[in-house]
């Protein structure tokens, strides 16, 4: 005859008053946790954009007071391509709800005022690569008025070529542990220590080019350049990427576009 002792769980009592991660005191179950919150614009906090991968926390995406359009930009930016200006068109009857030139105190004010919004979304490791469609899928909820769908279109491009790939190579070798380094300074891109695509995908999201910028260099090195910001025609910096056997070309190449229109 057998005799199992009987087993008695603690009770611990839930806050309602707090969220389900507020509440639950085991680290590892939050650390796996399914978790998104959204919220209009938080006074104090600078604009940013923060996506980190973790093989025990899983992905997550921290979005700071960005408006609808860099919501947008960071939502359907997945699988390699990535979305700014440059590709993406905006058919929308009230466009100052997503994009504004105010610069200082008023652009603050025009944040304030309903035009942005702070996101965050945590999804466990294994579904990492959904996150993004689970973004987007959120957009659509959260701004039912509009809609996003990507295209490809034909479209004038710059593309970052190279010509000599001993002279890339060269150029490249020093300085590869050194920190990663992209900022916009006395009007030129500096870039410390990037990968290419990395630097390609800077230039992009500056929103300063209104051309793309196409990365065909296919070459793994990094990259360590001061270049002018130039609007208009990126091939005169040619004199200067010809240090590092690049070359930038202005071409025509089928391009996805991101389109947000009125819904």
């Amino acid at each position: 005859m057998f005799n199992f002792s009987s087993k008695h769980d603690y009770v611990i009592e839930y806050d309602m008053g707090k969220m389900l991660v507020e509440n639950v005191r085991d680290p590892l179950a939050v650390d796996h946790a399914y978790h998104r919150s959204f919220m209009p614009y938080q006074r104090g906090f600078k604009s940013v954009i923060n996506i980190q991968t973790d093989s025990i926390r899983g992905r997550k995406i921290t979005c700071l007071n960005l408006s609808r359009y860099w919501l947008y930009l960071v939502a359907y930016s997945e699988n390699g391509v990535s979305f700014s200006k440059a590709n993406t068109i905006l058919d929308v009857k009230d466009p100052e709800r997503f994009t504004t030139d105010l610069r200082g105190q008023d652009i603050l004010a025009w944040r304030a005022n309903g035009n942005a919004y702070c996101y965050e979304l945590i999804v466990p490791y294994d579904i990492r690569n959904s996150c993004f469609r689970i973004m987007q899928d959120d957009l659509r909820k959260l701004f039912p008025e509009y809609r996003a769908c990507i295209k490809t279109e034909e479209k004038r491009c710059f593309v970052l070529k190279t010509y000599d790939k001993e002279r890339l190579k060269k150029s490249s070798a020093t300085g590869f542990n050194e920190g990663l380094d992209f900022r916009i300074e006395s009007k030129n891109f500096i870039a410390k220590n990037l990968p290419i695509d990395l630097f390609v995908d800077r230039i992009n999201q500056s929103l300063i080019q209104s051309i793309p910028l196409v990365n065909e260099v296919n070459e793994d090195v990094r990259l360590s350049v001061k270049i002018p910001v130039i609007k208009d025609n990126l091939t005169e910096v040619n004199d200067i990427l010809s240090a590092y056997g690049l070359i930038v070309t202005d071409e025509i190449r089928h391009q996805p576009m991101l389109i947000i229109s009125d819904n």
